[in-house]
């Protein structure tokens, strides 16, 4: 992968929300990339496939995205590490299972429970306790950038005008 060549970089695992256009609510997903560095970033999201969810790995370019409205920083990792982070977060997001006979399973709901595995296995350290506050503050920053996209006070037209919200416990 290109971002475990950039040595003493750090790449970052962030949550994601991508508004959805004329549905409420907000897609979900768990974004793990080197800093800023197009068409490099490994992606791990739930994907609609009309009513079953499911989890997928695929590269994507996260400036070209026109929905993607918010990154919360859940924590930095060393890229000269990527390997041994890519197990331990992959381990962690594997041992949520997708029950599609869950009444409200949902990208959201999914990944909330993959937060609170990834700070109980001490992967991430957050400044909220758990992942039911982290939903909270992400729903409040991301309903204040949507209301100043309709307002036109703020146009994302370039990755970094994507907001970029650090929700880490410790900043390094």
């Amino acid at each position: 992968m290109v971002s475990s060549m950039f040595g003493g970089e750090k790449e970052r695992l962030h949550l994601t929300l991508n508004h959805r256009y004329d549905q409420p609510g907000y897609h979900w997903a768990l974004v793990l990339s080197p800093k800023d560095r197009p068409n490099t970033e490994q992606e791990t999201a739930l994907i609609p496939d009309s009513d079953r969810w499911h989890l997928t790995n695929q590269a994507s370019a996260r400036g070209d995205s026109l929905s993607l409205i918010a990154r919360f920083t859940l924590g930095k990792f060393k890229a000269s590490d990527h390997e041994a982070n890519m197990q331990r977060i992959s381990a962690a997001v594997a041992s949520i299972r997708i029950d599609h006979s869950v009444p409200d399973l949902s990208c959201r709901t999914w990944l909330l429970r993959v937060i609170d595995t990834l700070i109980a296995e001490q992967i991430v350290a957050l400044s909220v306790p758990n992942a039911k506050e982290s939903e909270s503050r992400a729903i409040h920053e991301a309903g204040e950038v949507m209301e100043q996209i309709m307002t036109q006070r703020m146009n994302i037209t370039k990755k970094s005008t994507i907001p970029m919200i650090d929700m880490r416990a410790k900043l390094d």
